[in-house]
């Protein structure tokens, strides 16, 4: 597995490599997205609306904050 250092150069270097990165990242991210929306519906199927709530939230503000370019803000609110 390459390092961290070593996928930043190539990002910097290679703009094959650095598209492909950011097309895997953005899939990656809308995954977890998915993810996050199945799990609150669950939770709704259930009759939980306060875990529904406590994991879109938490959910929510983990994306944005890891994410501000796909999910928008920093995260903080």
């Amino acid at each position: 597995m390459p390092t961290p250092e070593t996928i930043r150069y190539w990002r910097r270097t290679d703009a094959i490599f650095s598209r492909q990165f950011d097309a895997a990242q953005k899939l990656g991210w809308q995954y977890l997205a998915d993810d996050l929306f199945s799990r609150v519906r669950e939770a709704l199927d259930q009759g939980d609306t306060t875990g529904a709530k406590l994991l879109f939230d938490t959910g929510r503000r983990y994306l944005a904050r890891q994410a501000p370019k796909y999910f928008g803000g920093d995260g903080r609110r």
